[in-house]
């Protein structure tokens, strides 16, 4: 509702995940960064992809910077750093891919 309908998550992949876990609140904090750095518009509508494959989760969305003013929040990096950090616990590590026109996130399962 907050993006009038451009905003949209898209699942794919055929793998049976059924009993595969991942860290409680990553596919949030993921997809809140998508809100968070990039532009949602009418006019630059969002679609990110959920794949689910045997080994991961593929997080992936186009890369539509939002302009921060001097004023404005920076971002940090906080939230993959805490994904990161909750997998490195885990004994996995999350793969962040930061292309020119795409940003995908690679979860993969504990």
């Amino acid at each position: 509702m907050r993006y009038c309908n451009q905003f949209e998550v898209v699942f794919s992949g055929t793998a049976d995940v059924s009993g595969k876990k991942i860290v409680p609140m990553t596919m949030q904090l993921l997809i809140e960064n998508v809100t968070k750095h990039n532009i949602v518009s009418t006019k630059y509508p969002m679609s990110v992809t959920i794949d689910m494959s045997p080994a991961f989760i593929s997080v992936s969305n186009p890369v539509r910077p939002r302009n921060v003013s001097s004023a404005g929040v920076s971002s940090a990096g906080v939230g993959l750093k805490y994904i990161s950090e909750q997998y490195r616990i885990n004994g996995k590590e999350v793969v962040i891919e930061r292309g020119k026109d795409v940003f995908t996130v690679r979860i993969p399962y504990l």
